[in-house]
């Protein structure tokens, strides 16, 4: 497949698929590690992003032809600031008109909080992370909800991700009132009073990273944490990391893979969409939905916007979302 000639092509040198996570891969794979988290935001973007004149939306129309119901699927890259997300004229109209929103999860981030400080503490990570990184890491997350002791090596990956997309790639600055997408648009609907769904808990997206990933030590991740760190330390992109949150930034995604395999995302982005599905038609035949997913979801033969034509909804493109 073609790739946009303004973007650089990503090498997948897959060391060991036993740890392989499609749906956390970031930016380059530098080790079977960073294949596991990093796929999140740009694994198939690199690769299968088509020329400027492909889809480049991130909003899809999904009309059901028995009810006359117009509802609308947004992709989202989950760490961007509330400003940006203001400028989407087309996806706050959308959102707007909604009589019910869906999103992955509604749950208040301190009930995750809590149940993870229900955990022992593990200071394991003190003898498998570089002393330096242990150092860094212990003072920069002091004031965290969740402690270090008691994360997971999964999750402190996540989590340094998430603020990598923050504070270095700058999707999100200090003139927000939100630094997450998701929750933004879930202000939103609150405040209008348009009521709220959730295809599944924190707590199952938090069980399904730790379960369906592979190895999820400390010693497998060592190499890519260390990476987190430096990135975080320096404050600067480092080998075209930032690139797939300025395409997005831009609405310069290209044509989805909608066609590709979704045996190449692991278990995890296949898995929740087919249980999402168990849910979805329902709400659109019934509803007038505003649905919003990571842009993942979207993706491949087993992404929303494949299984929703399956299941007779007609999914197109919605252009110039600032018009």
């Amino acid at each position: 497949m073609q790739c946009c000639s303004t973007v650089p092509t990503l090498v997948f040198a897959v060391k060991s698929v036993h740890t392989s996570y499609g749906r956390i891969a970031y930016f380059w794979l530098l080790d079977m590690a960073s294949k596991v988290i990093l796929a999140v935001f740009v694994l198939c973007f690199y690769g299968c992003l088509h020329d400027a004149a492909g889809q480049n939306t991130i909003l899809w129309s999904v009309d059901d032809r028995e009810s006359g119901n117009r509802s609308y699927l947004l992709g989202t890259f989950h760490q961007m600031g509330s400003t940006w997300v203001d400028s989407l004229t087309k996806v706050i109209e959308a959102l707007s008109d909604a009589e019910l929103a869906v999103f992955e999860s509604i749950d208040p981030a301190e009930d995750l909080a809590a149940s993870m400080n229900r955990r022992p503490s593990d200071f394991s990570y003190r003898d498998r992370l570089k002393s330096g990184d242990v150092e860094w890491l212990e003072e920069y997350t002091a004031n965290w909800a969740v402690p270090l002791e008691k994360l997971r090596p999964m999750e402190l990956h996540w989590k340094l991700n998430q603020l990598k997309a923050r504070d270095v790639c700058k999707t999100s600055g200090p003139e927000d009132r939100f630094d997450h997408f998701d929750n933004y648009l879930i202000y939103i609907a609150d405040s209008l009073g348009i009521p709220t769904v959730g295809l599944e808990t924190d707590s199952m997206q938090a069980d399904m990273i730790n379960e369906k990933i592979g190895e999820n030590t400390w010693g497998a991740l060592r190499r890519v944490i260390h990476g987190d760190v430096r990135t975080l330390r320096l404050g600067r992109e480092k080998r075209g990391s930032c690139a797939f949150a300025r395409l997005y930034m831009d609405l310069k995604i290209g044509d989805y893979p909608l066609d590709e395999s979704c045996d190449q995302t692991g278990p995890v982005i296949a898995d929740r969409n087919r249980a999402w599905m168990e849910e979805l038609p329902d709400l659109l035949r019934s509803h007038r939905c505003f649905v919003a997913v990571g842009l993942m979801h979207l993706f491949y033969d087993c992404g929303l916007i494949t299984a929703l034509r399956e299941a007779g909804f007609v999914v197109m493109p919605v252009r110039d979302l600032r018009g």
